[in-house]
Order: C-alpha cells, then structure tokens, then sequence
C-alpha cells in the first residue's frame, strides 16, 4: 500500500512538472507564435539575476524587479539580433540566424548569420553535413560529409560562388571532403565558425 501511495504521489508529481512546461510552451506560442524550446534556460537567468540581486543587498521585491527587467531585456535584444520578424496576413513567421559568435564577416565588415550561410545550400545535393570556416583575414574554407558519392563538379561550383557573393570574398573559396567532422568541445556541430588563420583549412 506505500509503494502505491508512494508511485502515485510521484507520478503526480511528475506529471505536474510536464503539464507545466506543456503550459509554458502553448502560453509562449499563443503570444508569439513563437515555439521556444529555451524557456528553461530563460528562467535559469532571471532567477540568477535575482540570487545576485538579493546578494547585492537589495530586498526581494527590489531584485524581483530586476529580474523581470533584465528578462525583458536579455529577450529583447535576442529577438532584435537573433529572429528576423516577417509580418504576414495569417500569422507572423520568425527565422532564428544563431548565435552572433557563429556569425561570419563580410569583406566589408558586416555580420554574415548561419542562417544567411545555410541558404547558400538550397537544392544542393551529395552533402549530408558542412562547415564554414573564417580566420581573421577573412579566408574562408568549406569542408564537408560527402552524402553518398558526394557532390558533382556543377553543384560545388554554384555553392561555393554563392558563399562568395554572399560574403563578398576577394578569393576563392577552398572546399574538400572530410570523412567525418567532429563537434564543437560542447559537443554541438557548428556549420559556421571563425578560426586562427593556420587552421581554417585543418
């Protein structure tokens, strides 16, 4: 009879936790229609700026204060930087770009977005996984996961001279197969990176 109460109790407990994020996804989709897989992490930051709040010295309503308004803030610098809006009859349509450290640089220093690179990919066939490296210069390597017997001559040609326009580089850029690419030390793959110079072509 306690292991039952106790296995009730729990899944309870659980399916309250579930039902809570489910809330929280369909809240923040009705708002923005936005699906925002980060609102975990959200939480996590305001609730530190109020743990440094409160450490600061300030009382508790204070630091909820400026917890809601850093939140305010840190969301509406990643909806300016990292979503493009596009207002439409039926309903808004976001892109996400990534992040601002896996952006790339324009010859004539203006941000390139992993998003802008990926577009350069469209209809391209005989790659299963890519990555655009950058160093300091501005030189640019493509290596790739060949996807069977991998892209012919034409498609490379047409995506390498579209990340040239793209970027607007005054050389070409240099693109090989590799038979595996590894992940970034947190474990992601970044199909956008700036590399050391020595290394763009590694």
């Amino acid at each position: 009879m306690d292991l039952a109460l106790q296995l009730l109790f729990t899944g309870i407990g659980i399916g309250a936790v579930y039902a809570l994020v489910a809330l929280g996804f369909v809240l923040i989709f009705r708002a923005t229609n936005v699906v925002n897989f980060a609102q975990g992490e959200f939480s996590m930051v305001a609730a530190y700026l109020m743990v440094v709040a409160v450490e600061a010295g300030l009382p508790y309503w204070a630091a909820f204060i400026v917890a809601l308004l850093g939140m305010a803030l840190v969301g509406a610098t990643m909806d300016r930087f990292l979503a493009e809006r596009h207002l439409q009859p039926y309903g808004n349509r976001f892109t996400v770009h990534g992040r601002a450290r896996d952006a790339l640089v324009m010859s004539d220093g203006q941000r390139v977005t992993t998003w802008q690179v990926d577009q350069c990919f469209n209809e391209a066939r005989g790659m299963a996984h890519y990555e655009l490296r950058q160093d300091e210069t501005g030189v640019c390597a493509l290596r790739f996961v060949p996807d069977g017997a991998g892209p012919t001559e034409e498609n490379l040609r047409v995506v390498t001279s579209r990340l040239e326009a793209l970027l607007k580089s005054s050389s070409a850029i240099k693109a090989g197969p590799m038979p595996v690419l590894l992940p970034a030390a947190s474990g992601k793959f970044r199909l956008t990176c700036r590399v050391a110079a020595d290394k763009v072509g590694a």
